[in-house]
């Protein structure tokens, strides 16, 4: 049965890739950095529409791509609830929707992500596998450029407040 899932997942992921005309962009999950429009937690999701933080509700059309921030596979939708994630928006229509982690349960919440660093711009780290994510001005970004970093973000904030270079 999960199997069947996996394949019916990546069959819808392949499809809407595809796209409908539209004049839309694709999401590209090649490593081409993806800055999102908007990020958070799902608070709530049906097969219609999503909201982050109890606040933003974005409408999902047939084309939406649901994937893993991590390692780039389709994701299903409903799979995001709780998750944080980021968002290519076109006004309140979801392009795409990328699951970065799910928060840690502390006062304040954390999540935890970990990759290399292929840049760094404008005070966001660019990943080598696309994911982009918005760094507090407090924290050094100096020599992180090729590094791996494993970096601590706050959902409130939707930045990264600490990190660690290997």
């Amino acid at each position: 049965m999960r199997r069947e899932l996996a394949i019916v997942v990546a069959i819808a992921a392949l499809l809407a890739g595809c796209g409908r005309g539209g004049g839309h962009e694709r999401v590209a999950l090649y490593g081409v950095a993806r800055v999102p429009d908007d990020e958070g937690i799902v608070t709530s999701v049906d097969l219609t529409s999503f909201t982050l933080d109890d606040r933003r509700t974005y409408r999902v059309e047939d084309d939406l791509v649901s994937f893993s921030n991590i390692d780039l596979q389709p994701v299903p939708l409903l799979y995001t609830k709780g998750q944080y994630v980021q968002v290519g928006a076109d006004g309140h229509t979801a392009r795409w929707i990328g699951t970065v982690a799910k928060p840690i349960g502390t006062k304040p919440p954390v999540v935890f992500y970990a990759g290399i660093v292929r840049s760094v711009d404008k005070g966001r780290l660019v990943f080598s596998n696309g994911t982009v994510l918005r760094v507090a001005a407090e924290v050094d970004l100096e020599h992180v450029a090729g590094r791996h970093v494993d970096a601590r973000l706050r959902p409130d904030e939707r930045e990264i407040t600490e990190m660690e270079t290997r």
